[in-house]
């Protein structure tokens, strides 16, 4: 459900009801109602973002593969699939590495996907920002219209903008190339409608690198992941169980 409402004191507390009960978005609209054409555009931005259920599947799990330890967790889903993100992180264990979510999204559905993840999670949840330290446990998510690259400060890591000219994986893959570059080992999960394109760029680190993919039968926008499984040798495409079970994962 998504809530349409005005700026008033009255309307603003049901609509914070309605997202305590479970709608996923809001759109705030003005009194003076003039701005027509921007509450149109969020409509449709959020409808689409939103309005895409994950397909649901019978077929059996893929082989299981095998889950080595890892530093930190990042995942990659394209515009209209959020539903494979909560699929994929409903089952998160008490303790875990930073994971951080590259959302191909509008932006004005980061806060929605924020408060929606951290509610399924029960984890810290936060929209990127620049100097935003990675912590373990902590959910980060980066949205489609921002740019940003990796600052290490001893063991630590945070974000930082780049004024890079970016292209295919805009957003993760220079995340994940800095990961590499300081030793880390990446658990990179690509759910339905991921943009990465490592066909085009430097291809992942086997060494550091343990790459599942979504099985493009269950993705709704099965493109990017089926390029990355006959691109990417070690790729692994897998459904769900699989998913939530390397998050479990303990070395």
């Amino acid at each position: 459900m998504i809530i349409l409402s005005g700026l008033t004191q009255r309307r603003s507390e049901l609509a914070g009801r309605f997202l305590e009960s479970g709608a996923v978005d809001v759109i705030w609209k003005s009194v003076s109602m003039m701005d027509i054409d921007g509450i149109a555009n969020t409509i449709i931005e959020k409808v689409l973002f939103w309005g895409h259920p994950v397909k649901v599947s019978d077929l059996p799990e893929p082989e299981e593969p095998d889950i080595s330890p890892y530093d930190v967790v990042m995942l990659t889903f394209g515009d209209g699939r959020a539903y494979a993100l909560m699929h994929t992180l409903c089952e998160l264990p008490p303790t875990m590495p930073p994971v951080v979510v590259a959302a191909q999204a509008p932006t004005a559905c980061i806060n929605g996907l924020v408060r929606v993840i951290g509610r399924m999670t029960g984890r810290r949840v936060v929209a990127a920002s620049e100097d935003r330290p990675l912590e373990p446990g902590q959910i980060v998510l980066v949205a489609g219209a921002t740019r940003y690259q990796l600052v290490q400060n001893g063991d630590t890591f945070a974000l930082g903008k780049t004024t890079a000219v970016l292209t295919h994986g805009a957003i993760f893959d220079p995340l994940y190339r800095g990961f590499v570059r300081a030793g880390r080992n990446v658990l990179c999960i690509a759910l339905s409608g991921t943009s990465v394109d490592w066909k085009h760029a430097e291809p992942p680190h086997p060494e550091r690198t343990q790459l599942l993919v979504q099985t493009p039968q269950t993705c709704t926008d099965p493109d990017g992941c089926r390029s990355l499984i006959d691109t990417v040798d070690f790729a692994q495409p897998v459904g769900f169980a699989t998913l939530r079970k390397a998050l479990r994962f303990r070395s």
